[in-house]
């Protein structure tokens, strides 16, 4: 038994157990997911998850949030006006990496389907996790997570059925895409997208199948769980409504077709920053899929990321070297997916999943140009399709690893240590960083594990509830403070506390505030209340797993055949 365990135990796995820790505790300590895209307005699931709110006044399907809020729920105990937001990121964040290790056995199941080498799905794994888009992926509070944790066992079902033609496949594939397309318009559209062209690919190897059973399962349980969804939020998951009504374009500012083709070579290399390429869709792809062109991740000011970043000095036209290293990689990759779609025809379609979302993205916007923004043209943020070039980049990599074995090594360190300089990991001084972490720590759900692997400087206890309430450190209200030092000035109190017996006092100081607490008394956050169950998502969900579990065992022997 222990020779079995150690054959296993390889270089591979620990490489890859080692990259999931160091950027889950990387995400989780240089970033707070309330920062992210859209999170402003998709916390109102929180409202609703917790009683303050009838309906989430949203349009997206309720699983998803409904796992954060349950996180968040069991943590609810520890939070102050302080720590609040730092409760809420671990939630997102803990959620979001076990949906994405979901996510990575399917696609690893997928890619072993495929025959490609066992030791270098795991090795790319690991560099994968360091992936700019994989973090994007992993920090934001959206339902492209959930997608991507489903979408590649949907896709092995699909192989498995083409392979075996037994229909249990497309049977064990229920539960998954039920989820799946019931998440977001967006997502629903582009999924369908996929699916559509598989099936007209493979036309022939349907029609001999009696598909109208399982068909028709689908569709009923697919209305139950929208007519769930619809009863939660008050809208139809297709009835997107923006934030203060949609916002109508003049006709001669709208958006015009160029903006498919147009690129500007000097720019992408002078001004890669922000709004300087809303008019191109190469542009902002080139640009955001390896970097941070639109500044909510790793540009983000409000995060450890962006402060103390060491700017290497570069030369004469090339000057902007952080966003030239992106653009670089990015133009590398897209290179390595069209050269492979037309060299291997049978991953084509998993090195063109991103262009059904490019497609769907593109449709939207131009059969409602009136509503478009063109001069932020923020729709074309990589997050959103993250979960579809996730899938894309692993067959790419592992295509190009297959042909350059002795290369190997060298090119996944080269991109890992890329992605670290893309997260700004060089820097002019580290003394700000550790001050930061020293603090951010005492509140993260894996605080003895860190102080125990990483050389911080702390005294301070973890989950320390008198310490975050009664003396706030004024570092987890604002990260640039570390900047700021001699200017701060921030007043905790008043604070109104509550004990079990539903008595309120007001705490005016910190030693008042200590004597409270130890009486019985805590803040009262408003995450108190038990959490909203969405009972027919939830069983869907607890079947999706089971199908995975089921699709695992039954598959062993079509891999390895």
């Amino acid at each position: 038994m222990f020779n079995t365990i150690t054959r296993k135990i390889n270089l591979q796995s620990i490489l890859f157990v080692a990259s999931c820790y160091f950027v889950f505790t990387s995400i989780n300590l240089f970033y707070i997911s309330t920062e992210a895209p859209d999170y402003i307005f998709y916390k109102d699931y929180f409202d609703y998850f917790f009683y303050n709110e009838s309906t989430t006044g949203r349009e997206n399907g309720l699983i998803y949030f409904f796992l954060v809020s349950c996180v968040l729920k069991i943590q609810e105990f520890q939070i102050t006006p302080t720590t609040e937001i730092h409760y809420v990121s671990n939630s997102i964040q803990v959620v979001n990496f076990l949906l994405y290790q979901i996510g990575l056995f399917g696609l690893y199941k997928l890619l072993s389907f495929k025959k490609y080498l066992k030791k270098d799905i795991i090795l790319s794994f690991a560099v994968l996790n360091f992936m700019p888009f994989t973090v994007k992926l992993i920090t934001t509070m959206k339902p492209e997570i959930l997608a991507f944790a489903l979408l590649p066992w949907s896709l092995l079902c699909i192989e498995l059925f083409f392979k075996t033609k037994r229909i249990n496949y497309l049977y064990l594939s229920i539960f998954p895409n039920l989820i799946l397309l019931s998440t977001k318009n967006t997502i629903i559209a582009t999924v369908v997208a996929i699916y559509f062209f598989i099936l007209i690919k493979n036309f022939r190897l349907f029609t001999n199948v009696n598909l109208l059973k399982p068909l028709f399962l689908f569709i009923f349980l697919y209305f139950i769980i929208l007519y769930e969804n619809y009863l939660g939020n008050g809208y139809f998951i297709l009835n997107h409504v923006p934030e203060g009504g949609p916002l109508l374009i003049p006709p001669e500012e709208r958006i015009s077709f160029s903006f498919i083709y147009n690129i500007n070579f000097a720019d992408l290399i002078q001004k890669p920053y922000r709004h300087n390429h809303a008019n191109s869709l190469i542009g902002l792809l080139l640009l955001d899929n390896f970097g941070d062109y639109f500044q909510w991740y790793a540009n983000n000011s409000r995060s450890l990321f962006a402060l103390d970043n060491y700017k290497i000095q570069g030369f004469w036209y090339f000057g902007n070297v952080k966003e030239l290293t992106g653009l670089f990689l990015g133009l590398i990759t897209y290179f390595f997916i069209f050269k492979y779609i037309k060299k291997y025809k049978e991953i084509r379609i998993y090195l063109a999943l991103p262009f059904f979302s490019f497609f769907v993205f593109l449709l939207n916007v131009f059969i409602r140009r009136e509503y478009f923004e063109p001069s932020r043209a923020e729709l074309f943020k990589s997050h959103y399709y993250s979960y579809l070039f996730l899938i894309t980049f692993a067959f790419v990599l592992l295509s190009f690893l297959k042909k350059q074995k002795n290369y190997k090594f060298f090119l996944l360190i080269v991109l890992i240590l890329s992605s670290l300089y893309l997260h700004g990991f060089l820097k002019n001084t580290y003394s700000n960083t550790n001050q930061y972490l020293s603090v951010k720590n005492n509140v993260s759900q894996f605080c003895e594990i860190n102080r125990a692997l990483l050389p911080l400087e702390d005294n301070n206890s973890c989950d320390n509830y008198i310490e975050n309430l009664c003396y706030p450190d004024y570092l987890l209200i604002d990260v640039r403070y570390l900047l700021d030092k001699e200017n701060i000035n921030i007043d905790n109190f008043p604070i109104e506390l509550i004990n079990k017996q539903g008595n309120k006092v007001i705490a005016t100081n910190t030693e008042g505030c200590k004597s409270y607490v130890e009486q019985g008394y805590k803040f009262e956050s408003i995450y108190k209340n038990k959490v909203k169950i969405p009972f027919l998502n939830l069983i869907y969900l607890t079947l999706s797993l089971l199908s995975f579990y089921k699709i695992h065992k039954l598959s062993r022997n079509e891999i390895n055949t």
